[in-house]
């Protein structure tokens, strides 16, 4: 009896959902011990004190059972209970058990809570997430492909997304949005054309240097769409701190180039600006065949610590687009945030030439369209930890286990 209800209760613990008291019940019929049959009481609560203190958030099970007296009342022990005129002996076995809860991090996130697949694949079998969880705060839909992401959660119904798939999971909150209030001031004065202000930086072809004696702060502030003329080096004074380039109403044109942080330099772009005219507000390649190849800051005393390319959540209009794997290329180690893009995604992601194996993509809604691989995560979220930035973390329900 009393193995029937410690595995009763590690049962309803596990469940940890409203049907837990027809879990812990099921559990102790397997033993013999079904409720209501043969003088057979099993109750289950998921208020119980927990033996540890200081909740009443335990998962109890008791099964009690009336049993006949046969030689022992030669020894003159007659039972606790009469039964038809027979002494008899009620017995009584008790177990307590707690859920348990694991935190796994998240590479890929989906803000969206109004309904619909906030993640959706549309035929991707050879797709490659190996390491990675994929979160959708509604519901995730992949067909073709279970992505090989290590988990794959929903807050509503995840169907088909990862190895391990869960639906019913805590939405996960915006991680980044924090962040926005590091965003300068927009300094253009409604002329978005393209130029440097503040006398910043100058991205034409070449290696490009920070710190500039009119910016200390290592921020550089462009109006308007930048499009690189040739390959450009960014060089900041540490990995740390790096520098921050942010573009009001306007797009990063590689066209065509590269754009690389040297090694021992962190950079982030930032996208920023109104929601008004037809400015757009996201990495681009009008040449084809260019390259960005970013690692983020590191330092937690950087604008964006961690952050690769950052988009201003308050800027809502022309901040969609697709991502080609070839138009650009991206080397990315850090966080990509488009908290009010809907990307759609197809084509490779790799590590940054100088950066650490740390990728996370936090976006609206994501639609993967064929192919898409993610160079190889690591499942603890070591590599982010030294690419310094906090991963968004998916708490997920594990086994229960006895607590007495």
């Amino acid at each position: 009896m009393q193995n029937a209800a410690d595995a009763a209760a590690t049962a309803a613990a596990s469940n940890n959902g409203s049907s837990y008291v027809l879990e812990a019940k099921a559990v102790a019929a397997q033993y013999g011990y079904v409720d209501g049959s043969n003088n057979v009481t099993v109750t289950a609560s998921n208020t119980a004190a927990c033996p540890t203190g200081g909740t009443n958030d335990c998962y109890s099970v008791t099964i009690t059972s009336i049993v006949p007296l046969y030689l022992s009342q030669v020894l003159g022990f007659t039972g606790d209970v009469t039964v038809n005129g027979s002494q008899q002996k009620l017995v009584s076995s008790t177990a307590i058990a707690k859920n348990a809860t694991i935190q796994t991090p998240i590479c890929l996130l989906a803000l969206d809570q109004t309904g619909g697949d906030a993640i959706r694949t549309n035929g991707a079998p050879n797709s490659d997430l190996s390491g990675c969880t994929v979160m959708s705060n509604s519901d995730s839909d992949c067909n073709g492909s279970d992505l090989e992401a290590a988990w794959g959660l929903a807050a509503g119904t995840n169907t088909g997304c990862g190895i391990n798939q869960r639906s019913t999971v805590p939405v996960v909150p915006d991680p980044y949005a924090a962040m926005a209030a590091n965003i300068p001031p927009d300094p253009c004065g409604g002329v978005y054309d393209g130029r440097s202000v503040d006398d910043g930086l100058q991205l034409t072809a070449g290696v490009k240097t920070w710190p500039i004696v009119a910016n200390p702060d290592n921020i550089v502030k462009y109006c308007g769409d930048v499009v690189l003329p040739g390959d450009v080096t960014i060089q900041t004074p540490d990995d740390q701190t790096g520098a921050t380039l942010v573009i009001y109403n306007g797009r990063l044109d590689v066209d065509g180039h590269k754009l690389l942080v040297d090694s021992g330099s962190g950079l982030t772009v930032v996208f920023s600006g109104d929601n008004t005219g037809s400015y757009r507000h996201y990495p681009d390649d009008s040449g084809h065949g260019g390259v960005f190849d970013i690692s983020s800051p590191k330092g937690s005393s950087a604008p964006f610590p961690g952050m690769a390319i950052y988009q201003d959540p308050a800027v809502t209009h022309n901040v969609d687009f697709d991502f080609r794997g070839n138009n650009p290329q991206w080397f990315m180690s850090g966080g990509v945030y488009l908290p009010n893009a809907n990307p759609r995604v197809r084509g490779d992601v790799s590590p940054a030439t100088n950066g650490e194996d740390c990728f996370v993509l936090v976006a609206n809604t994501v639609r993967f369209d064929g192919t898409m691989n993610l160079y190889q995560q690591t499942p603890d979220g070591s590599g982010c930890q030294l690419q310094g930035l906090d991963q968004p973390l998916a708490t997920i329900d594990d086994r229960g286990h006895l607590v007495f």
